[in-house]
């Protein structure tokens, strides 16, 4: 297929900036959709069908634009390159562009060719604190200009082959739910029938201590190089990540030797997800952590069982019955210290643990290769539309 020479996007689109009206009760809650960035995700098929808040007449006046029906809105600020379509008269606010044609278009077209220029948008876009497409910039980035019958079959084969490749990915993740939810369905029957058995007590009955990571500035000892420090941030449901990790200085390591980390222990997020365990691998043992409560377990406690006790259901809905704070749950000493736990005889613990090791291991090991495939088939739906839109791939309908 011969495309026509590139044309700037101002040759077929003009270019409205957005807004966003003042906090008067007068502009807002209106029947104007107005929409952010962060609506303009790829989500329902690159159509707008959401958004943030509704302007009143009086709001679109004062402060925002709106663009109509079969117009597209580009972000253009944090992130940059997301594009989506409307279907109804669509306000947006400053991190957005509108663009409305100039001439008759099928919208659907350039919002797949606009899709592929994501790069090159965000390679346009300026600013320290954060990166913003100017309305020019965007304007000059160069378009294929395709007749309209080539526009529609290019889009029409677009259309079908993206929701094919939507739908796998679709059942692919609902598959990875419903795998997920069967493990947490196994932990919960096991750990429900061992308080049915052997009954509940209060934590500390099965630990040696429970203290609290460091509390007080952490920040005023970070240090590079220095020890690693665990962050609740670090901390997931049986698992510690080291993605993004602080480390402090020798001296504050020595002086807050109480929240030391040994191999065994299990430490427990206070703030933001509270209640997600983890157990202290050996790789780790000596370093320190940061706000987290640390739970030690005693001779008659195997950490991997508590590790999944703490993170099932059952336990999860005590501790947020007694987390507090309105911005971020905050769970304290005090409070885990009272959290009831099961704790049978040690051969019951390790066969259970045993067991749901094997369960959340084979679980990983299926829902890795689904995230995986879905991996690909975005990749494939990418690779698709830019082929498509360049005239790389022949596609049916539109003359060579």
């Amino acid at each position: 297929m011969t495309a026509l020479s590139p044309v700037q996007l101002r040759r077929v689109f003009k270019v409205v900036n957005g807004g966003t009206p003042t906090a008067d009760a007068e502009n807002w809650d209106g029947d104007v959709p107005w929409v952010t960035p962060m609506d303009l995700a790829p989500v329902h098929g690159g159509i707008v069908k959401e958004s943030t808040r509704t302007l009143t007449p009086v709001g679109l006046r004062s402060g925002s634009s709106a663009v109509p029906a079969g117009s597209l809105i580009v972000s253009t600020r944090a992130p940059v390159g997301y594009v989506a379509e409307v279907v109804r008269p669509t306000a947006f606010n400053q991190g957005c562009r509108g663009l409305v044609p100039l001439r008759p278009v099928d919208i659907r077209y350039f919002r797949y060719q606009l899709l592929t220029l994501g790069a090159i948008l965000q390679s346009r876009g300026q600013g320290s604190t954060f990166v913003e497409l100017s309305s020019d910039s965007l304007a000059s980035t160069p378009l294929t200009l395709l007749t309209p019958g080539r526009q529609r079959a290019i889009a029409d084969y677009l259309d079908t082959e993206t929701t094919r490749i939507d739908a796998l990915i679709d059942k692919k993740r609902k598959m990875i739910g419903l795998l997920e939810a069967r493990c947490e369905v196994v932990v919960e029957q096991q750990i429900r029938g061992l308080v049915k058995t052997y009954g509940a007590a209060p934590l500390k009955y099965a630990t040696r201590r429970i203290e609290v990571g460091i509390v007080i500035t952490p920040s005023t000892w970070y240090a590079e190089p220095g020890v690693l420090a665990l962050r609740g941030l670090n901390v997931r449901p049986g698992r510690i990540l080291l993605d993004d990790v602080v480390r402090i200085s020798e001296v504050g390591h020595h002086f807050h030797q109480k929240s030391r980390l040994h191999t065994g222990d299990v430490v427990v997020v206070r703030t933001g997800q509270a209640g997600a365990a983890a157990v202290i691998p050996s790789s780790l043992e000596g370093c320190n952590c940061i706000d987290l409560v640390i739970v030690r377990p005693s001779p008659k406690a195997m950490p991997k069982f508590l590790e999944f006790v703490l993170n099932s259901d059952w336990t999860q809905k005590h501790i947020g019955e007694h987390s507090v704070g309105t911005i971020q749950n905050h769970f304290n000493v005090g409070a885990m210290k009272e959290v009831p736990v099961p704790v049978p005889p040690l051969p019951v613990q390790l066969k259970v643990a045993e067991l749901l090791s094997a369960e959340t291991r084979n679980t990983a090991e299926i829902t890795g290769r689904l995230s995986k495939q879905i991996d690909l088939l975005g990749e494939h739906r990418k690779a698709l539309i830019t082929a498509a839109v360049t005239g790389e791939l022949e596609v049916p309908g539109v003359a060579a």
